[in-house]
């Protein structure tokens, strides 16, 4: 990791403030009128996952033919990701922690206020997050001087004596208006609060999504619908706390903080998460067609992709509207790359480092060599085909079946390290062999469009077209040899399968000793998997 050397890298930090810090689009306030306007700026990121040092993407890649439909939730995911300027060495709480000094320093020379929040699931995917169950990340956000942040659902995939933990260690404020202990009735977190900034009284809440109530670490708690529970956060800081303007800290989704921007009067400002969503400039949820000259007539609604690639920066102007009340005059939303060019913060390095150290030895080798990204060419997951084909070589089956998840660190060119295989590592499955009708497969497929090895099929709008196995029409009455990993085993009940064995192997042993064999591998591009216009419901992390 590059240290921040003052002496060295001024000429950089000064680059850096020159290009992060513009003018504001109004006058200075007034210091000495309580109705001057007043100014806030939010530092943001969401969804992060574990994300605590620099990472890259695979430079190409595309959106796959029928995973993406108007208004889908899977638009989101994908393009939070796709559309970045930057791929390469990108991201890192340290650098991150760099930029909110440098914004904060210079803006503390006007009086502005400088939240630094993050919306949620910043736990969960990385191998340094796994194996401190989020230890580490509360460590360094507390470091890079977080000052609030909300639960989102996989915070939930710990126990809840470990959650319990991080919010106890964290030196930010956790809040959440919807997530009760049912043994006492008391919040998890605290609901809301309320600061001043200048003569304003800010109000800030968070919430998190229903769906956060099946992860394993739920158990004892109650989620309230985040509907009724925003009304009743609202109501309260409005009203007994007197907020003049509120803001809510969500991991909810993209449609329902649209909605709830529409449904749930007095929110000004929704810093979104969950659907991983890049917005560059923000985006407005009007709350009429009249167009007010003093105020900005609607919710702002702020998102900053995912994976801290960049950090999200809004500047909000507050002032008081023709009718006295405090309202949002002006934002201005910019998502600040966060690349090599940028210094780390020294202390939240030293964090990470020692945090690491005990695990570099495992995560840091490297298993092989990749000579190009492993990217998402359509229907084409060339991760997912490479776990396929290494795991049918192995058990000389004539069928591999892998399902369409898994992979949330993909593959880039160059030293592939044990770390950037966390998601097999961290896999529990067996390998699982059977055997199976050709007419078993084509249901098997039909409901389910696996990714397969020796499998090469067609879908269209839900209607298998082709199918092949090993280059051969499949043959419905002909039993083949397959293989998969015991938890899509499982998904099989239902259909008949012969001679199933639980071969007790890991499949991430199976698939990690195999690419350390391989010392090259390549990713596979060969269109075995074709599926247009299925709809996806769900969201990518969920």
């Amino acid at each position: 990791m590059r240290r921040l050397n003052m002496r060295t890298n001024s000429i950089i930090l000064a680059i850096l403030l020159s290009c992060l810090v513009s003018p504001s689009r109004a006058s200075d306030p007034s210091s000495g009128s309580s109705d001057a306007p007043q100014r806030l700026t939010i530092l943001h990121s969401n969804d992060v996952h574990g994300h605590l040092r620099p990472y890259s993407y695979p430079e190409i890649s595309s959106l796959r033919s029928g995973s993406v439909l108007a208004g889908s939730m899977m638009a989101g995911s994908i393009l939070g990701a796709f559309d970045l300027p930057a791929r390469r060495d990108i991201g890192g709480i340290a650098r991150r922690a760099t930029l909110a000094t440098l914004i904060r320093t210079d803006l503390a020379k006007r009086d502005t206020p400088v939240w630094l929040i993050d919306a949620g699931d910043f736990f969960y995917y990385s191998a340094f997050s796994n194996e401190y169950q989020g230890d580490a990340d509360v460590l360094a956000m507390n470091q890079a001087g977080y000052d609030f942040a909300t639960l989102g659902n996989h915070e939930f995939d710990i126990t809840l004596a470990q959650l319990k933990k991080l919010i106890a260690d964290a030196r930010f404020h956790f809040l959440c208006a919807n997530v009760t202990e049912s043994a006492t009735r008391r919040p998890l977190v605290k609901r809301n609060e309320v600061r001043q900034v200048g003569a304003v009284r800010v109000g800030i809440f968070g919430l998190v999504t229903n769906s956060a109530r099946s992860r394993a670490g739920s158990e004892g708690l109650e989620f309230e619908d985040a509907f009724t529970a925003a009304s009743a956060a609202v109501a309260e800081l409005r009203g007994p706390m007197k907020a003049d303007i509120v803001i809510l800290i969500s991991h909810l989704g993209g449609s329902a903080d649209k909605q709830l921007a529409r449904q749930v009067p007095g929110i000004d400002v929704i810093l979104a998460s969950h659907w991983h969503t890049r917005l560059p400039q923000g985006e407005i949820v009007q709350w009429s067609d009249e167009l007010k000259p003093d105020e900005v007539n609607g919710t702002v609604i702020v998102q900053a992709g995912q994976w801290g690639g960049e950090l999200g920066r809004l500047d909000l102007l507050l002032q008081k509207n023709a009718a006295g009340k405090w309202r949002v005059n002006h934002y201005q939303e910019r998502l600040i790359p966060v690349t090599s060019e940028t210094p780390e913060d020294p202390a939240v390095t030293a964090v990470l480092n020692r945090l690491w150290a005990p695990y570099a030895a495992k995560y840091d080798e490297v298993l092989a060599t990749a000579t190009a990204d492993f990217a998402d060419r359509g229907d084409d997951f060339s991760q997912n085909n490479l776990f396929a084909d290494v795991v049918r070589a192995e058990f000389g089956v004539e069928v591999e079946f892998e399902g369409l998840g898994g992979v949330h660190w993909p593959i880039v060119a160059g030293p592939v390290t044990r770390a950037a295989l966390v998601d097999v590592d961290q896999n529990p499955s067996t390998v699982v062999t059977f055997r199976m009708k050709g007419s078993e497969i084509r249901r098997f497929v039909q409901r389910s469009t696996p990714i397969g090895s020796g499998l090469r099929y067609r879908m269209f709008r839900g209607k298998l077209e082709a199918i092949t196995v090993n280059d051969a029409p499949l043959d419905d009455a002909r039993v083949y040899s397959c293989a998969a990993s015991s938890s899509l085993a499982a998904r099989m009940n239902g259909f008949e399968v012969l001679d199933k064995r639980d071969t007790k192997r890991p499949w991430s042993d199976v698939v990690i000793d195999a690419i350390r064999k391989a010392r090259t591998i390549t990713p596979a591009y060969d269109g075995r998997r074709i599926v247009v216009d299925t709809p996806r419901s769900v969201a990518r992390d969920q």
